[in-house]
């Protein structure tokens, strides 16, 4: 699914495009979500010594497609990590809690302002994650995770927000605010963990920086 899709997104571009090339827009990004529904799993942790989670730290690449003047399709990979230390630490236990989350997403861009030195645009997305948290107290040792074999889509994701970027010619700083809807059910679990624990609600607002590559030659005619 996720093949067919790029391919349907260059076709696109390489068709809809008048020029020679066609460019892309490149972005690499860093990101904070701001989680404040997972109320199940804090509780657990907290009561085995650990910190509560109240945040995922978000890195990635995204990639669009300036198809029309007002949109552009494009697809975007993030890494979320999420952890939590002893509280307080002992170097002698060193109990944690450490999670991981790779997306794709499938999104659209509708570019308001755009010029050489400034750009405003707002968007959505859909996509999917696999998802792992692994935990470590003197109660619980074990895994919990959710993973679909080959691909990123074991359970949805979606977002939505704007971007402002400022810079000269192909090279801008921008950022982005916004919210994600992601949600992981059923999760598998391995280990002694807490039977409280079956979902994880990674939702929130989330803000990101990152720099905007506007104008790399992707292909030829």
């Amino acid at each position: 699914m996720r093949n067919i899709i790029i391919t349907a997104l260059v076709t696109l571009s390489i068709q809809s495009s008048s020029a020679k090339d066609l460019f892309l827009q490149g972005r690499l990004f860093l990101a904070n979500t701001n989680v404040n529904k997972l109320d199940n799993l804090n509780n657990a942790i907290t009561n085995e010594g650990l910190k509560k989670i109240d945040k995922t730290t978000n890195f990635g690449v995204e990639i669009t497609f300036p198809t029309f003047r007002f949109f552009e399709p494009g697809m975007r990979y993030t890494r979320r990590t999420f952890s939590a230390d002893e509280n307080p630490s002992n170097s002698l236990t060193n109990y944690e809690a450490q999670g991981t989350q790779d997306s794709i997403q499938f999104l659209a861009r509708f570019p308001f302002i755009r010029s050489s030195f400034f750009r405003f645009d707002i968007f959505g997305g859909v996509g999917g994650n696999n998802t792992t948290l692994k935990i470590s107290t003197a109660a619980s040792n074990g895994e919990l995770s959710r993973s679909a074999t080959g691909d990123w889509f074991a359970t949805p994701y979606y977002a939505a927000g704007s971007s402002i970027g400022f810079g000269f010619k192909s090279i801008l700083l921008y950022a982005e605010g916004g919210y994600e809807a992601n949600k992981v059910n059923k999760l598998q679990k391995t280990g002694t963990i807490s039977s409280n624990i079956s979902s994880l609600d990674l939702s929130g607002s989330y803000f990101m920086i990152g720099i905007m590559f506007d104008g790399i030659k992707g292909f030829q005619k």
